[in-house]
Parts: C-alpha cells; sequence; structure tokens
C-alpha cells in the first residue's frame, strides 16, 4: 500500500484501478489492446540490450497485479493473449473482452473502403 504524506501525519491511500487501453482490430485481423508506442519502445530497446520481459517479471514480481494487467494492455496484448497471462483476473479480462466484441461489431459494420 501507497502512503501519502498529510500534515497530520501520513495516511494510505487506496489504489485506483489502472484505466484499460482501447481494443483495435490489429492488420493481423486479432483483437488488440492498443500499443503505447513508448511504452513498446523502452521495452523493446530494453530487450536488445539484455533486460528482457523475463527479467523485467524477477525485478518486479512484487509489483502488483494491476500493474502487471495494464502494462500487457500497453505493449499490445492480443486479447485472447491477455485471457492466458496468469496475474490477470477475471474481471479485467471480462471487461476487456466486452471492448473486443464492441470493436468486433463496429468493424463488421464499417463500409470497406476499397
Amino acid at each position: 500500500m501507497r502512503y501519502l504524506p498529510t500534515p497530520a501525519g501520513i495516511r494510505p491511500v487506496k489504489r485506483r484501478r489502472p484505466p484499460m487501453q482501447p481494443v483495435v482490430i490489429a492488420q493481423d485481423g486479432r483483437t488488440r489492446f492498443q500499443v503505447n508506442e513508448v511504452v513498446r519502445a523502452l521495452l523493446d530497446e530494453a530487450s536488445a540490450r539484455g533486460f528482457t520481459l523475463n527479467e523485467l517479471t524477477v525485478a518486479c514480481h512484487d509489483a502488483p497485479r494491476s500493474d502487471w494487467e495494464q502494462f500487457a494492455q500497453l505493449i499490445g496484448y492480443s486479447i485472447g493473449g491477455f485471457s492466458e497471462l496468469s496475474y490477470v483476473r477475471n474481471e479485467t479480462y471480462d471487461r476487456a473482452a466486452k471492448r473486443a466484441e464492441a470493436a468486433e461489431s463496429k468493424a463488421r459494420n464499417e463500409p470497406r473502403r476499397e
């Protein structure tokens, strides 16, 4: 738990649920979270220097589940892959699945550009 200094002392701060990334239909036809290009570039650069997602997992093993859920979203996980991650809670996946359904429905109803 985080603590916030106040004039009366230090009090615990309840963590808010992180926002969910938008869900998009990728060029490969899969529903994915919209990539945050800055976060993706940081991960790619770290991986190129030998600090892969596996090392990050070990280094940040105490991070809250909600942070890992958000990180997977920020790097553009597919909705299907997201459902298989051990740290993803059912309620988070259910919210993502609803967004994926909405994105797929919107894509079906949009006129095709040729």
